[in-house]
């Protein structure tokens, strides 16, 4: 299981060794929360749809799998994915920062394929055929950082897989507006709100070539999953923020919304969206920016 705890509270604007150890202890906060979480059944700290967009998310990750792959998964929690490419594929090195979720994995993924790991991304040593970074690289402070070190995982000609939180849709349009206008601590262990235009550059400059997107979960963008989020996260959301509001209004006026769900199918609009990133067999001269094709369906 993989997943986002939703934190309150503000942040603090810092400069120096104050900022920095802030930052380590917010990570150390964040260890210790999934830590927590993992020692405990998921339904405790996820909601239904949440775990349902989990699932959707990596049934749709693995046909970009080529088969018999060396495969990495980065943040791979209790091996959710695992137990989907465990036969399509030829060895997996799961990894998570978590052990008690190490520990639960390899309980529930008895496969003779499947390696898991407690570790680190900055730590992991590559290449491999493939590199998977399911719903993690929201919660990474250093993106480009984080995107170069998959880069430097992925065998040149190989692919690396990345999936997170879409905000180019109504839901985010509410989140950001809120967030960016009004301090409101929508979610704090997500560190970024990515659309599409935040991440392709950044993709690019590491050296990928974006193969492919794939929106996932309209409804969570424009449909009935946003009603049902925002419903318990906008008015715990406005408290913490010492404001209030009708959230009761915003609500019935996003229903009128929800006929409009299968836009969130069209490329770029999904509340999730998969990120099929090749490495070239030889480094490219430029990184200049090119555009990526969305696919439903991989062949």
């Amino acid at each position: 299981m993989k997943g986002v705890v939703v934190e309150r509270g503000r942040k603090r604007e810092m400069a120096g060794g104050e900022a920095l150890l802030e930052r380590v202890k917010a990570k150390r906060t964040l260890r210790e929360k999934y830590e927590q979480i993992y020692r405990t059944p998921p339904q405790r700290f996820f909601s239904p749809f949440s775990l349902k967009h989990e699932w959707e998310i990596f049934r749709r990750i693995v046909p970009f799998v080529p088969r018999q792959s060396r495969v990495l998964d980065v943040g791979c929690g209790t091996g959710t994915l695992e137990r989907l490419l465990a036969p399509r594929v030829r060895h997996v090195l799961a990894v998570d920062y978590a052990a008690s979720a190490i520990q639960r994995a390899r309980e529930e993924v008895p496969q003779a394929n499947v390696q898991f790991q407690v570790g680190e991304l900055m730590a992991l040593q590559g290449p491999y055929d493939v590199v998977v970074m399911a719903n993690v690289l929201e919660h990474i402070e250093d993106t480009a950082g984080a995107l170069a070190k998959l880069y430097s995982l992925t065998r040149p000609g190989g692919r690396c897989i990345v999936s997170c939180p879409n905000f180019f849709n109504p839901r985010g349009f509410v989140w950001m507006t809120l967030a960016l206008l009004f301090d409101v601590p929508m979610s704090l262990t997500d560190v970024h709100f990515f659309t599409p235009f935040d991440l392709l550059p950044l993709m690019e400059m590491a050296g990928f070539r974006v193969a492919a997107t794939q929106s996932v979960h309209a409804s969570l963008g424009w449909g009935s999953d946003l009603i049902t989020d925002f419903t318990k996260r906008l008015p715990a959301a406005l408290k913490d923020a010492g404001l209030s509001g009708r959230v009761d209004r915003l609500l019935a006026w996003l229903e009128k919304v929800k006929p409009m769900e299968s836009l969130g199918r069209k490329p770029y609009c999904g509340g999730y969206l998969i990120y099929v990133l090749d490495r070239p067999a030889r480094a490219r001269a430029s990184t200049a920016r090119g555009s990526a094709r969305e696919r439903r369906r991989p062949s």
